[in-house]
């Protein structure tokens, strides 16, 4: 049988020509001439042409707007101001993105979770007008967090979001 053959040699050409476009798409984007712009916030630079980028490799990208909405949310506890909490919460609802519940509920649930603690940082900031909506926000996130985590497969995360759960709820009851 001759047919079996050719769609076997046929696949594998194709395999090989998707497989070199992928190759040659990397290698033009890497050797790209990049320059750090003027926008940097002390946290992390922008580059003309970023390497990790949504379009590239969109889980990586999630992976470090989630890193970098910690690391803003630490700074922003620290600061007067609440630029920096703003921009954790862009930088998580932008990893949101690509982390669906649908597609990868965990990291859904965790960077939900690491929304809900800059929003308790927002409700705890001494410039804060409105604590108890920052409260409540942060409580509807861990609250759907804990849809995903239980403690059977997730003991930690989700012993980590009952725990922010229970806190929450307290600070509601002590707010009213």
């Amino acid at each position: 049988m001759v047919f079996p053959i050719l769609i076997s040699h046929m696949n594998a050409n194709l395999f090989q020509r998707r497989q070199q476009a992928l190759v040659d798409a990397h290698d033009k984007h890497i050797r790209k001439t990049n320059e750090e712009e003027a926008l940097s916030n002390g946290i992390y630079s922008r580059w003309q042409n970023p390497v990790i980028t949504r379009e590239s490799v969109p889980l990586d990208w999630a992976m470090t707007q989630n890193n970098l909405g910690n690391a803003l949310s630490i700074l922003g506890k620290r600061e007067r101001g609440t630029e920096r909490l703003d921009e954790a919460v862009t930088a998580f609802r932008a990893a949101l993105e690509e982390y669906t519940r649908e597609s990868f509920p965990l990291n859904w649930a965790g960077t939900t979770v690491n929304l809900a603690w800059v929003k308790k940082a927002f409700a705890q900031h001494p410039t804060t007008t409105d604590p108890h909506h920052h409260l409540q926000k942060a409580l509807a996130h861990v609250e759907a967090a804990l849809e995903v985590y239980n403690s059977e497969v997730t003991p930690f995360d989700h012993a980590r979001a009952t725990f922010l759960r229970d806190d929450l709820r307290a600070r509601l009851i002590d707010d009213v």
